[in-house]
């Protein structure tokens, strides 16, 4: 499923002049959901292990918000 992935369109543009962003409260669940839906790209970072990340698409979670994605790819950052 390699090559099936896409990214949000906030990651290409944002806000323009003149433009008014609003600001809405969402359940994380919702997020996830859309995600999975759109098949977007997203990134998780470990919470005990703060230089180390994974990048991939959801392609399925539980109730609980647990994560399976489809080919995880992992990073490492050595130094900040």
């Amino acid at each position: 499923m390699t090559g099936l992935c896409k990214l949000p369109p906030w990651f290409f543009s944002g806000p323009g002049q003149g433009q008014k962003v609003w600001k809405v409260m969402v359940q994380p669940i919702n997020v996830i959901f859309r995600y999975l839906q759109n098949r977007f790209w997203i990134q998780v970072w470990l919470y005990e292990q703060v230089n180390m990340w994974t990048e991939d698409c959801i392609i399925d979670f539980s109730e609980y918000m647990n994560l399976i994605l489809d080919e995880i790819h992992s990073f490492r950052r050595d130094s900040f």
